[in-house]
């Protein structure tokens, strides 16, 4: 049995637009990495869950240096999130279970 969980269109979105406002970083989709697990899995159950969630600045401090998105990002963007004393973010998430076939 496999759980995959896979970042959707939503994820992070604040986060995103506070790095890429003005540039052309494109949105993401989960469809290559879905029709790659249905390759190889028979998928047994897939959830979609998404809510958001209210940082302090601690916890915004590991999610910039927890998520990959803060790898391209500009130091000054980086350290205009670091400043914030708090930031919604949105979780966006499906989880897939699946066995092999």
């Amino acid at each position: 049995m496999l759980i995959k969980v896979v970042p959707e269109h939503g994820y992070l979105k604040e986060l995103r637009s506070h790095y890429y406002n003005r540039t052309e970083e494109p949105t993401f989709s989960s469809r290559h990495t879905q029709d790659l697990f249905g390759k190889y899995f028979k998928t047994n159950e897939s959830r979609r869950l998404q809510y958001t969630v209210i940082l302090d600045q601690i916890l915004i401090h590991h999610l910039v240096n927890m998520t990959p998105l803060s790898w391209r990002a500009e130091k000054n963007q980086i350290q205009r999130v670091l400043a914030m004393t708090e930031m919604e973010i949105t979780v966006d998430l499906t989880i897939i279970i699946g066995k092999i076939y």
